[in-house]
């Protein structure tokens, strides 16, 4: 069966979800121990039993799923299960390509906390939001920005399933957004606890700063395929990888264009590798055929799916 293991980004993150994959791996300690090393201060802890605020703040959040997503991922290999493809939403794509080889660990580690800091300047200069959108067609969603423009500036920046879509932008033009989108029927809108509109054009300048640290890291070819967002195609290539990243930064999240690619590629099975469980609730959404399974839930159970 062609199996892929999905990376989830940020917001998936809580305290504790260390603990839980070191009850079933304790050889995660020392990734967790040797993220510590890398970034120079105490993330171990702070993800194991800090304050939630702390853990949330972006350049925290970042390396700590990534390194929780990192060891539930090795988890699995050592359990037997091989992955054929690998993909990350936002963020994840940064722990998709350690695993594939293409970034080291302390690479991925450090990459993601000057990611982090970066995001979190950007609060401060770009002034924006975003907004969740649950219920609308992507099209309608498309008329909730064609008709919310003229306010501000405003654009998609998650496509996470074929009714869930995220919107980035100026906060006026949001809040028109809001009204229009429920007048057009939407179950659910809300504003995302976010001061900065990530995934959109707005950010340009971020993806540029962003690009000059990709520069002092050495990327190489990836031994397993990964999807990635900029071109939702299987890849290897470290040059289509390093150009890759920088894109996402700037460019919407087309998660269910990354779906149905993997969908086409063959693959049958979709495990999520990191805290909570995310994805695997938007591949049921998208591909209701497919099985999707969430490591975490499923190493807190007694018997395991075969």
């Amino acid at each position: 069966m062609t199996c892929a293991f999905l990376f989830p980004g940020q917001g998936s993150q809580y305290v504790g979800m260390t603990k839980k994959v070191e009850r079933v791996y304790p050889l995660a300690r020392e990734i967790f121990e040797r993220a510590d090393e890398v970034l120079g201060f105490p993330l171990y802890a702070l993800t194991g039993e800090g304050k939630e605020e702390e853990l949330t703040s972006t350049e925290n959040a970042q390396p700590a799923i990534l390194m929780v997503s990192v060891a539930w991922a090795r988890f699995l290999l050592q359990e037997g299960v091989q992955p054929d493809f690998l993909s990350g939403h936002s963020l994840g794509e940064f722990s998709a390509l350690v695993l594939s080889g293409a970034l080291d660990l302390e690479e991925g580690l450090w990459l993601v906390h000057r990611r982090g800091l970066l995001m979190k300047e950007a609060m401060a200069e770009i002034p924006g939001g975003m907004l969740a959108i649950i219920g609308l067609c992507k099209e309608k969603t498309e008329e909730v920005v064609e008709e919310a423009c003229s306010f501000g500036k405003i654009e998609l920046a998650n496509i996470n399933s074929p009714e869930q879509v995220v919107l980035s932008g100026e906060l006026t033009a949001l809040q028109r957004a809001q009204e229009i989108a429920m007048v057009k029927g939407a179950r659910f809108v809300k504003f995302l606890p976010v001061s900065a509109p990530f995934h959109s054009s707005m950010m340009a300048e971020v993806a540029q700063r962003f690009s000059k640290e990709l520069e002092k890291i050495s990327l190489r070819d990836a031994r397993l395929p990964v999807v990635l967002n900029a071109n939702l195609q299987p890849t290897r290539d470290k040059e289509v990888i390093r150009e890759a990243l920088t894109f996402q930064i700037d460019h919407p999240v087309n998660w269910v264009g990354i779906l149905r690619t993997l969908h086409l590629l063959g693959v049958e099975d979709m495990w999520e590798l990191g805290p909570k469980a995310v994805l695997t609730g938007l591949v049921k959404k998208t591909l209701p055929g497919i099985r999707a399974l969430s490591v975490e839930e499923v190493y807190q159970k007694e018997t395991v799916p075969v």
